[in-house]
């Protein structure tokens, strides 16, 4: 019975406008925050990348797109573009795009 419960206190939630439904996870569970999706190796030695979203906007912003147009390349809003692009710069640690583009280069997450 908990499972009902908690989808229709949520409906209510939403419609109350406490939360959006592409709001990031670790806005309500902050442990949640920097995750990453692993990619391949051993559990003490193992590589991960970002999510295939993020990695496409920022192949975008390394071939000089603005967000309006990395938008319509993918089938995203502007602003869902600046929210995937400001989760980037968090996890590069990035103040701009420049720098997210540069960081990406050294990685080698864009080539």
């Amino acid at each position: 019975m908990t499972k009902p419960i908690t989808s229709i206190a949520l409906m209510s939630f939403y419609e109350e406008g406490r939360f959006q439904l592409d709001d990031p996870v670790s806005r309500f569970i902050p442990e949640f925050a920097g995750l990453r999706v692993w990619e391949d190796g051993t559990p003490l030695a193992y590589r991960t990348t970002f999510p295939e979203r993020e990695m496409q906007v920022l192949r975008g912003m390394s071939q000089g797109q603005s967000n309006g147009e990395i938008g319509r390349e993918l089938f995203l809003s502007e602003d869902t573009v600046k929210t995937h692009a400001r989760r980037l710069f968090r996890k590069l640690g990035a103040r701009d795009r420049a720098q997210a583009v540069a960081l990406g280069f050294r990685r080698g997450f864009v080539a």
